[in-house]
């Protein structure tokens, strides 16, 4: 390899090294804002500002949206 093939390798590895950190961190991010959903979705059912069937299909959603972004691969190893 010379030295123009060197650095694109490393320039490339860089790219999905932070590729996948900022993916990761967006990830978290969507998880913290699901969490504080469901957080309000039980007070709304418990100061019963929403019913029970209501409450039910939301929590469903946002679970399913959870479970979505856990299933995302987080590293390059994640994907093998």
């Amino acid at each position: 390899m010379n030295t123009i093939e060197i650095k694109a390798s490393r320039s490339w590895r860089r790219e999905v090294i932070e590729y996948f950190e900022h993916l990761e961190i967006i990830c978290d991010d969507y998880n913290r804002m699901v969490l504080r959903y469901l957080g309000k979705l039980n007070r709304l059912l418990h100061e019963k500002q929403i019913d029970q069937s209501e409450y039910d299909a939301l929590n469903k959603r946002l679970l399913h949206a959870s479970e979505a972004l856990n299933h995302i691969p987080k590293t390059i190893l994640d994907l093998k």
